[in-house]
């Protein structure tokens, strides 16, 4: 790809210098090639004159040898001729200064002949020619090119500068503002592009529009099957007519979400949205996520769900027990809200009962991998693969399509995938993979000093058992200082000369009541850049907007007691899947 002034410099100005350096070569080869002829054809004629006025000399003839020179001065265009008898001058044409004593030096375009009398050894004949002779036309035309060579490449640079002006700097400038541009074609681009933009935007608008929507009802139909299995033990504390009013409510909301969802995945299809536009915004409340506890929580909901309207369905979850205290980094309420909806889609999946689905949860590789199994009667194989793609659905009345394609964005974004593993006549298994969060690498060094601030003993006595495991297992110390409020913390750091490089403090977020955030603290003591701020509410998004802002490290207190750091031993102290790594 080449900007315009390139293109015009290579197709343009290129070609036309090139043709005009081709046009004077060509005429400076012929103009050679006169000038060898010529020279060739003086030196002939010089010889011939020679032999006459040689003659004439032996004869003493005056006027033959004054008409010979006369000759040579006008056909040979001579300069000057001499005939010399030593220093002496015999005959000199034309008349002028010069003389034999005082013979005209040869220049560039003047060469001198010097010729010995034959038979009279002490006479000598000098020519003074033109190295070339060109025509007056011929040296009028070749000026005439040249000049013409010029003008051309000027008003070439001319026509580039105007075009650049005329052209490039309101299509730059001025394109999609409201400022008049005079070339008309311009113009005319201009409103083109202007009315495609305006349609882009209004298209654009209208799908995120639908997105969100879309997103809302999906969301509420899980909070609206909620309550229908609630409505039993709320029905009895209600009176006849505030009993009928609330089923009239729950079914009105129902029938809303269904239409909606209908007419939403119509209009959705013909405008073709993504989620890549609003995707990034989603994921700004991204934070780290225990998995048990977030998939323990859709698996609860969604059993008091299926229970009230079938009793006979079951839901069973086995999560693997090396997944305690294990993290996953996503935006908490989109991930239930995928998981809610694959059990919805398992549970909906076969028309007889009993309903049953498996929930297995393992660690493989350093990856969650979650498989929703049922007892449905299977997928078409040549259909799979399409209904990860927006508005496709499959065996549900009112399906919008919506639900795998919404799963695969979200899921892809965390780097994980979806995809149906197996389905058959007997069953269907979906399997979601997603990476396991890995806590901020801090690393250690022998004779660090290790700060930590927490209100809770326990939480010092945690602390100290995983940096004395780490001690003891690479060799290395380092100091520990152990604090109990932000006052003993400001006041050692004020009493100590502390060396920042060699200095990593851990921070509670909470300190008690009456005393200020430890992200706060952080900020006021100015030590962002080696604090961690180590808490049970990872998941607070104000707290986790106000960490990335000043590019604090977030740490789930979980982790201080578990096995959240790994054992292989190294120079890094990471918060990953055991006790340590590499302290």
């Amino acid at each position: 790809m080449i900007s315009i002034n390139k293109w015009f410099s290579k197709n343009a100005k290129r070609p036309l210098i090139y043709l005009g350096l081709g046009t004077i070569f060509l005429q400076l080869c012929f103009i050679s090639y006169i000038f060898l002829v010529q020279n060739k054809n003086q030196i002939k004629s010089v010889e011939n004159l020679f032999t006459i006025a040689n003659l004439a000399l032996e004869q003493k003839n005056r006027p033959v040898l004054e008409s010979i020179i006369d000759l040579a001065l006008d056909e040979l265009n001579a300069q000057n001729i001499f005939l010399c008898n030593g220093k002496k001058t015999i005959m000199a044409f034309p008349l002028n200064s010069h003389n034999c004593e005082n013979l005209p030096q040869k220049t560039f375009f003047i060469k001198k002949l010097e010729l010995q009398a034959i038979g009279r050894p002490d006479y000598q004949f000098y020519f003074y020619v033109p190295m070339f002779h060109l025509s007056q036309s011929y040296l009028i035309l070749f000026g005439m090119t040249f000049v013409f060579f010029i003008f051309s490449i000027l008003i070439i640079l001319k026509v580039q500068r105007r075009f650049a002006e005329d052209i490039l700097k309101p299509l730059e400038n001025n394109l999609l503002s409201d400022k008049a541009i005079n070339i008309s074609q311009l113009d005319q681009l201009r409103n083109k592009i202007k009315e495609i933009q305006e349609g882009k935007e209004k298209e654009a608008a209208a799908s995120a529009i639908l997105e969100h929507k879309a997103r809302v009802a999906h969301n509420i139909r899980s909070l609206v099957q909620t309550l229908k299995s609630l409505r039993p033990s709320i029905e009895e504390k209600l009176s006849t007519s505030k009993k009928a009013l609330f089923n009239d409510v729950v079914q009105g909301i129902g029938d809303i979400l269904t239409e909606f969802s209908t007419k939403n995945a119509s209009i959705s299809n013909k405008l073709n949205p993504s989620f890549n536009d609003n995707i990034d915004q989603v994921n700004k409340n991204r934070t780290p996520i225990e998995i048990t506890d977030v998939i323990t929580s859709v698996i609860n909901q969604k059993r008091f769900e299926f229970k009230s309207s079938d009793p006979n369905s079951s839901i069973t979850c086995k999560i693997d027990e090396n997944l305690n205290d294990s993290f996953i980094e996503i935006e908490e309420m989109e991930f239930k809200v995928i998981l809610s909806n694959i059990i919805n889609n398992a549970f909906e999946s076969k028309e007889s009962n009993p309903k049953k689905i498996k929930v297995s949860v393992i660690k493989i590789d350093n990856k969650v991998e979650i498989r929703v199994t049922d007892n449905g009667k299977g997928i078409p194989t040549q259909i799979r693969d399409s209904l990860f793609e927006n508005g496709v659905t499959y065996g549900k009345i009112n399906g919008t399509g919506y639900g795998l394609y919404h799963a695969k964005i979200f899921l892809t974004s965390w780097d994980g995938l979806i995809n149906i593993e197996s389905s058959s006549e007997i069953g269907t298994t979906i399997l979601i993979k997603i990476p396991l969060w890995k806590p901020p690498t801090i690393k250690l060094k022998d004779g660090d000093t290790v700060v930590v601030l927490d209100d809770d003993i326990i939480v010092h006595e945690a602390w100290s058992n995983q940096l004395n495991f780490w001690e003891k297992n690479t060799g290395k110390k380092v100091n520990k200082k152990y604090f109990t409020s932000p006052e003993q913390t400001e006041k050692w750091i004020l009493d100590s000369e502390i060396d920042y490089s060699r200095t990593l403090f851990f921070i509670d977020n909470d300190l008690g009541k009456e005393i200020a955030t430890g992200s706060s603290l952080i900020a006021h003591m100015g030590i962002e850049e080696v604090a961690t701020l180590v808490t049970n509410r990872y998941d607070n998004k104000d707290l986790i907007k106000f960490c990335r802002e000043k590019n604090i490290k977030l740490l789930p207190k979980s982790c201080i007691f578990s096995t959240c750091t790994s054992s292989a031993m190294g120079d890094d102290f990471s918060f990953s899947d055991s006790v340590l790594d590499g302290l």
